[in-house]
């Protein structure tokens, strides 16, 4: 079953995807920016939730499905959750 992987940890396969800042899917919110509905520092919540709202429905994730998936915040939560939610349909977090 496809899988969000730490990059710090080293044990993604060597095929998975990149998923951070710098690539096509990452995350432009930044923890601690002003949220730019309130102006309040962001959250890690924050961040995901607006990535969710803002960013996943304009992205096309179809290429991917089945793919394990890499970025800096796991086991933390990880706008990559998200992506691979909407990549497989919903079965998996």
């Amino acid at each position: 079953m496809p899988r969000v992987h730490n990059k710090y940890h080293r044990t993604a396969p060597a095929d998975a995807i990149y998923i951070g800042r710098g690539s096509p899917y990452g995350n432009k919110f930044v923890i601690g920016d002003p949220h730019p509905e309130t102006g309040a520092p962001m959250t890690r919540d924050d961040v995901c939730d607006l990535f969710e709202r803002l960013c996943l429905p304009n992205l096309d994730v179809t290429a991917l499905a089945g793919r394990d998936l890499v970025c800096f915040c796991k086991p933390k939560r990880c706008h990559g959750d998200a992506i691979l939610d909407a990549a497989n349909g919903g079965i998996n977090v």
